[in-house]
């Protein structure tokens, strides 16, 4: 009897035991040397492995690339491909554009995203800056005001250089910027572009996406059709092996992969495996809950030039994707405010939704710690009947016209005193004098009437 009830016991213990293995989920091993998942928009990072480590990012450099493009030209503007644009190296991914073509911003950008060619990369380098290297430090320079600390860029298309390189966290934060906008989102999303015939090109060319995550494998043979992927950037050189940005969306969760120093498992990419199980982690195990009110971020900032008052607030609701079975203990916040550019800001220039700053959420929780970044705009403006606080030379000359009129005051009135004494003393003795005169003169007349 005892022996049975041992064995239900250890049966029992057994099934518990695999419920709760069940139910705490771990990360995904990854074969990548670096990767990361972030919850586009706040920039919660979900998942870390080696996020900050140097890598090679190849061909994911046209993410950069592109923004920049679609930031200074005109989709519609034909652009003339020089000579010194298509000097690229010979074993380098090529759109096929020759000397002298004629091309449409944004069909180089289709050929930039889609076919990524490094060629595309340098005509469209040169129309935003003039030359490449004007360009390459128009990258660098929007990669640090992106928050990128570990990256620096040496060409527009990242064919490898050892001075060429980049971190996990920061293309995440750069390709989580890029898919802010619209058009570069349609066109990571293109599985097949077709650029028309032009003065040089008699031919159509037929652009494939290179994200396997789009295409089923009827559409290509190595695809690896994700239903969630919505699209990214690949990249592959021999120094910075397999790499790969994505963005898939499930439901109410939107997420960036970025995986690094991938190679082949079994016959099969490994950077997408990495990025579907990265995709089905963050999906599965994360939920989206409101961690505070924005209500109680409320901030005024006093514009003494003008006497206007901004009321500052968050821009969005304070959600954040946690662990299923995760529990906040503590949050607190950094605000960074542009101040240049609010001290602009008149009621006539003052538009609704324009940043002016970030405040970055630290929530942490039992499991471990999130940061969360939020737009400040300006809600409301005021003017107030202020009066301009004067400078520290004028304070100085007020207080020593101040204390020179006391010292001027109290010299006069020693001087009226000194006076009235005087006055008087002399009075007493002219008194004392007719006294005197009156008494010898009555002793003279007493003495004569004797």
């Amino acid at each position: 009897m005892k022996l049975k009830i041992s064995y239900k016991l250890w049966i029992f213990t057994f099934i518990l035991f695999n419920c709760f293995s069940v139910f705490a989920v771990e990360p995904p091993s990854t074969n990548s040397k670096a990767a990361i998942a972030m919850e586009a928009g706040s920039g919660t990072v979900l998942y870390d492995k080696n996020m900050n480590t140097k890598v090679y990012p190849a061909s994911i450099t046209k993410i950069i690339t592109a923004i920049l493009a679609l930031e200074n030209l005109d989709l519609n503007q034909n652009i003339v491909a020089t000579k010194t644009a298509l000097k690229i190296p010979w074993d380098s991914s090529s759109a096929y554009i020759k000397e002298g073509e004629i091309l449409t911003v944004d069909e180089l950008l289709h050929c930039l995203l889609i076919y990524s060619g490094n060629d595309a990369a340098n005509v469209l380098a040169e129309a935003v800056s003039g030359n490449i290297q004007d360009f390459v430090k128009l990258m660098n320079t929007k990669a640090k005001e992106l928050g990128c600390t570990g990256t620096n860029f040496v060409n527009a298309h990242g064919y490898s250089d050892d001075n060429h390189y980049t971190t996990a966290l920061d293309v995440a934060k750069i390709f989580n910027y890029c898919i802010q906008n619209e058009h570069f989102v349609k066109i990571i999303s293109t599985k097949l572009y077709i650029v028309p015939e032009t003065n040089k090109t008699k031919s159509k060319r037929y652009l494939y996406n290179t994200n396997r995550l789009l295409l089923t494998k009827s559409e290509n043979k190595h695809g690896r059709y994700y239903e969630y992927a919505i699209g990214g950037k690949t990249g592959y050189t021999n120094e910075a092996g397999r790499t790969l940005v994505t963005l898939g969306k499930k439901d109410d969760k939107t997420i960036i992969i970025a995986v690094f120093k991938a190679s082949q498992v079994n016959g099969q990419d490994a950077r997408y495996t990495d990025a579907i199980n990265l995709f089905n982690y963050s999906f599965d195990n994360f939920s989206r809950r409101t961690f505070d009110n924005k209500e109680n971020y409320s901030f005024d900032y006093i514009n003494y030039e003008t006497n206007l008052k901004y009321k500052l607030n968050i821009k969005d609701n304070l959600e954040l994707l946690l662990k299923n079975d995760e529990t906040i203990t503590t949050i607190a916040y950094e605000l960074k405010l542009d101040e240049t550019n609010l001290s602009t800001v008149t009621k006539e220039t003052f538009k609704e939704n324009e940043d002016y700053g970030d405040i970055t959420f630290t929530i942490n929780t039992d499991k471990g710690s999130y940061n969360a970044t939020y737009d400040i705009t300006i809600t409301e403006l005021k003017t107030l009947n202020i009066v301009k606080e004067p400078e520290f030379t004028t304070i100085f000359i007020i207080c020593l016209v101040v204390v020179m009129l006391i010292i001027s005051l109290v010299v006069k009135a020693k001087r009226n005193k000194n006076k009235k004494e005087t006055h008087s003393a002399l009075k007493d003795k002219a008194e004392k004098e007719v006294k005197s005169t009156l008494k010898r003169k009555a002793n003279r007349t007493r003495k004569l009437n004797k």
